[in-house]
């Protein structure tokens, strides 16, 4: 079964411009396309994209997430406004 780009977006949980941009920056290889010109994705190339964007892009997907710091990890640490303010 093949996936039409905007499909493979809605998959992947990105915009389907930023899919364009990968492609269009050499980040990820272009898919067959079929007779009408449409690129048709395999499930080997969407998950080929999911590894890119894990592992390359660093930006927050549902398959690659960021840990970002609690409150209480930045209090620790004397980040936190509150703690500057007690110094």
């Amino acid at each position: 079964m093949y996936l039409k780009s905007m499909q493979v977006a809605q998959q992947l949980g990105i915009n389907y411009w930023r899919l364009v941009y990968l492609l269009r920056s050499d980040k990820i290889a272009q898919p067959k396309k079929d007779a009408s010109g449409d690129l048709i994705w395999s499930a080997r190339d969407v998950q080929k994209v999911r590894k890119v964007l894990e592992l390359n892009d660093g930006r927050p997907t549902k398959y690659a997430t960021l840990a970002v710091p609690q409150k209480a990890e930045l209090r620790s640490r004397g980040n936190c406004s509150q703690s500057k303010k007690a110094s």
